[in-house]
C-alpha cells in the first residue's frame, strides 16, 4: 500500500501513508474506521496512526485502505 510503518511494541501503528493523512483520515471516517492525525506535531505531520485490536478490525482496516489507496491513484 505504499505505508512506510514506524516500529512498534504496542498495538498503535504509527503510518506515513503515501497518500495525504488527512485526506485518508475523513474517508476513514466515513467507512466507519477511527484513526488519529497528527498535522501539528512536529516531524509526524504526515502521519497517521491506528489500534490494531481483534483479527476482524484489522481485516476491516486493510480492505479499507486498499480501497482508499486505489481510488485515490492516478
Amino acid at each position: 500500500l505504499g505505508f512506510r510503518v514506524h516500529a512498534s511494541e504496542a498495538n498503535f501503528l504509527l503510518c506515513e501513508p503515501a497518500i495525504d493523512a488527512g485526506e485518508l483520515l475523513l474517508a476513514l471516517r466515513k467507512a466507519g474506521i477511527l484513526a488519529r492525525t497528527f498535522a501539528t506535531t512536529a516531524g509526524l505531520e504526515r502521519a497517521i496512526r491506528f489500534t490494531v485490536g481483534e483479527p476482524r478490525h484489522t481485516d476491516r482496516l486493510l480492505a479499507a485502505l486498499r480501497q482508499i489507496v486505489q481510488e485515490a491513484s492516478p
